[in-house]
């Protein structure tokens, strides 16, 4: 019998470092990718979704995965009822992949402009970090929330000790 397998983008939470990268363990890599730019990705909450007709360049993962690997995640990814399960364009990477698309599109989500999952879940996980503000200023981003913090400091500076100004 031929060795059969389908080549799967992944894009989100199955992402080497990942939470659910585990589902693809008898998977094998076979490169990073870049769709074409004409998805749409948008945040969930806890995990991305991807939709087609957009204008984002996706960032993610191809793995070939044998009949049992793709079972497995059919099932993780709700196919067909929460994602369908169809062909995706890469712009940078094997053609013939195959991704998980959002069966219906939900108005309320967060797009992901960047297109980047990974980039946009660290820049999440800073905005609830109480230092982010100042890990902005370190790395030279002038963000809402780095402004913010030095017109505080500087409010702050200029009421002197006893808080009078």
């Amino acid at each position: 019998m031929p060795d059969v397998h389908t080549l799967i983008f992944v894009y989100g939470t199955l992402l080497r470092g990942e939470p659910n990268h585990g589902h693809l363990r008898r998977a094998r890599l076979v490169a990073t990718a870049v769709t074409a730019p004409r998805y749409l990705l948008v945040d969930l909450g806890a995990f991305p979704a991807m939709l087609d007709g957009g204008r984002a360049c996706v960032r993610g993962e191809v793995y070939a995965c044998d009949p049992e690997t793709l079972a497995a995640l059919d099932r993780l990814e709700g196919h067909p009822r929460f994602y369908v399960r169809g062909e995706v364009v890469l712009a940078r990477g094997p053609a013939g992949a195959q991704a998980y698309f959002l069966a219906s599109h939900r108005g309320d989500a967060q797009t992901i402009h960047t297109g980047d999952w990974r980039a946009h879940r660290r820049e999440k996980d800073d905005e609830r970090d109480p230092m982010g503000a100042f890990r902005d200023l370190a790395r030279g981003r002038l963000t809402p929330r780095a402004l913010s913090a030095l017109v505080a400091a500087r409010r702050s500076r200029n009421r002197g000790p006893n808080g009078a100004g």
